[in-house]
């Protein structure tokens, strides 16, 4: 929750930057980081199935988009708004799970 904050207070301050530029350094060091940790700890397992990379490919481009609007929304409103509502993505994947994947959220989980 801190390490958010941060990043909020971060891109807010960088409000003048063109957005694009904040979520590719964002995508870029997230690559770098996500890569080294991988291959340290041997847990980087190339994907062989189609359905494998196209969900890679899926969850690349939604977090993408998700981080170009968090940005947007950070130059255009107020932090406080938008943290506010950065917290009803769990309340929302809580809601997709159960749409879409039909798992009830439990207490043991």
């Amino acid at each position: 929750m801190i390490l958010t904050t941060l990043v909020m207070i971060c891109m807010r301050k960088l409000r003048g930057i063109y957005h694009a530029v904040i979520t590719i350094s964002f995508a870029s060091w997230g690559v770098i980081v996500a890569s080294i940790l991988s291959f340290q700890n041997g847990v980087f397992i190339q994907p062989s199935q189609w359905d494998h990379i196209l969900l890679l490919v899926a969850s690349g481009v939604t977090s993408f988009l998700g981080q170009t609007f968090l940005t947007l929304g950070l130059k255009y409103e107020s932090a406080g708004v938008v943290a506010l509502l950065t917290n009803f993505a769990v309340v929302f994947s809580f809601m997709f799970e159960y749409i879409f994947l039909h798992i009830a959220p439990d207490v043991y989980r």
